[in-house]
């Protein structure tokens, strides 16, 4: 799809960051998104020996991309959802905190949670597309569904999500789904002119 839009990119760089502080950039190794193709993200996920878990996603045009963006999502960290894909309510689950990584870990179906109502599992599922022909991105037949936000240009960032992954799957107890979603720029858009963006 051959688009033309155009992006507050402060906006942008504020959501990447807005897990810790404006120096992301420096002590994570946080870079200025590129255009890349979506082979390079599972080249990337292949050489980090990163499991396929459920299901890698990436967002499946630019459209999403902006809808995405313009619901105010985390552009980093991790999402939860519950049975009924419902997100939980749960502060700061970004990159820079350990709420995340505790919360994964602990997940219980005896356990109540608050909830928020603008986000569910089937708004983000309508905006993506797997990586391998047939994942579905669901919560049927689990207690429990983590997405799991990342990029190639995000750094170290990456490897709190991945760690939390790592830690989660390995616990037994409640059923839990694993997604891996991409918040690449990628060039399978046929954006007919190439976004540049710079995180300030």
């Amino acid at each position: 799809m051959k688009t033309h839009w155009s992006l507050n990119l402060l906006l942008l760089g504020m959501l990447i960051v807005s897990g810790c502080h404006q120096t992301a950039k420096v002590l994570y190794g946080v870079r200025d998104p590129k255009t890349i193709p979506v082979s390079k993200v599972e080249r990337y996920l292949t050489h980090k020996k990163i499991p396929a878990y459920d299901g890698w996603f990436i967002l499946k045009d630019s459209v999403s991309f902006m809808e995405y963006i313009n619901r105010g999502t985390l552009f980093s960290g991790v999402l939860f959802f519950n049975r009924q894909g419902e997100l939980l309510k749960i502060k700061d689950t970004g990159y820079c905190s350990g709420i995340a990584y505790k919360v994964a870990c602990s997940l219980n179906t005896d356990s109540a949670y608050a909830l928020e109502p603008s986000l569910k599992l089937r708004d983000i599922a309508s905006l993506v597309s797997p990586i391998r022909a047939g994942d579905q991105m669901t919560s049927a037949d689990a207690d429990f569904v983590m997405v799991g936000l990342w990029g190639t240009f995000m750094g170290k960032i990456n490897s709190n999500v991945f760690k939390t992954f790592e830690e989660a799957a390995a616990i037994p107890g409640a059923k839990k789904k694993i997604y891996l979603l991409d918040l690449d720029l990628l060039e399978e858009w046929g954006m007919k002119n190439k976004l540049r963006i710079s995180l300030k």
